[in-house]
């Protein structure tokens, strides 16, 4: 299965409790991104082990290589 994601890449990190605007300021670039998942085992009540114990499901992330700098997703 793939899912499309978008990808953020700080440039510095963050404090606990930092405020939206200082989250923003953080952020170096975005850029478009596809999640491959592999579902298996399928997520059911009584196999959540399961599936957290194999990294729920992401077994790759493609990155494109169109950024936008900074975190404003606007236009």
């Amino acid at each position: 299965m793939a899912e499309p994601e978008i990808a953020v890449r700080m440039a510095s990190d963050l404090a606990g409790g930092a405020s939206a605007d200082d989250a923003l300021a953080a952020v170096q670039e975005i850029m478009p991104a596809i999640e491959l998942a592999d579902l298996d085992p399928l997520p059911a009540p009584d196999n959540l082990d399961a599936v957290l114990a194999g990294d729920i499901f992401q077994r790759h992330v493609l990155l494109a290589p169109q950024t936008r700098a900074g975190g404003s997703v606007a236009a």
